[in-house]
């Protein structure tokens, strides 16, 4: 019995690794709140579509890092329970359950009732994620990288509004402007310095190394 219980928790902590089920929080937090600054409330067959779409980008985004920034997460002490670092899964099985959460999110708007805004909204957020993903490490200009995964935090707000009220509202812009510059700050500076070690291994280049920060450097 506690063999099978200790299994069953082993399965758990990989899937959540996996999908980062923790930080969903962040991802529906950001639509809700795109949600709420045009309608004061939602019916729950809506809420709970918002919510699925919002898990599928959630999905999309920290699944498709995980497979592109597989060879520097095998250098990252930190990472060395998660799924694909362990071998559990092959890579291209987690780009294709990446992919899939694409369609997904747009089945799941259609069943919304979204309009061509909405889909327009979500897709800036699919392509603003999977650029930085792509090539957030592997460019010559990591904060410009770091705006674009910004944009795509914002996009994701902005479509939460969209399908709540139809069109984004002033509050809905001001929403849209902060979660650019903390994603911005978030990723430019504690998620570099984080990753500092492993992504000087790997040779990548992030917003905190431009800026010269070094592992060990006082």
């Amino acid at each position: 019995m506690m063999r099978s219980l200790a299994a069953a928790y082993e399965v758990f902590l990989a899937l959540q690794r996996f999908i980062r089920l923790p930080a969903f929080g962040f991802s529906a937090l950001l639509a809700l709140l795109g949600a709420a600054s045009v309608a004061p409330g939602l019916p729950a067959w809506r809420l709970w579509g918002l919510l699925g779409a919002t898990l599928a980008f959630h999905q999309f985004g920290y699944v498709l890092n995980d497979v592109i920034d597989l060879p520097i997460d095998r250098l990252h002490p930190g990472r060395a329970g998660y799924p694909l670092v362990r071998g559990w899964l092959k890579p291209w099985h987690a780009l294709a359950y990446a992919l899939a959460q694409i369609p997904l999110a747009f089945a799941i708007s259609a069943w919304l009732g979204a309009g061509v805004w909405a889909y327009a909204a979500l897709a800036a957020a699919f392509l603003g994620l999977g650029v930085y993903d792509m090539w957030g490490k592997r460019t010559r200009l990591p904060p410009l990288t770091d705006a674009l995964q910004g944009l795509g935090w914002a996009a994701l707000a902005l479509y939460g509004a969209i399908v709540a009220g139809g069109a984004p509202a002033r509050l809905s812009w001001i929403l849209a402007a902060w979660v650019v510059l903390y994603i911005v700050l978030v990723n430019g500076v504690h998620g570099s310095l984080r990753d500092l070690t492993s992504d000087t291994a790997a040779g990548a280049l992030t917003t905190a190394i431009l800026l010269g920060a070094r592992p060990g450097a006082r």
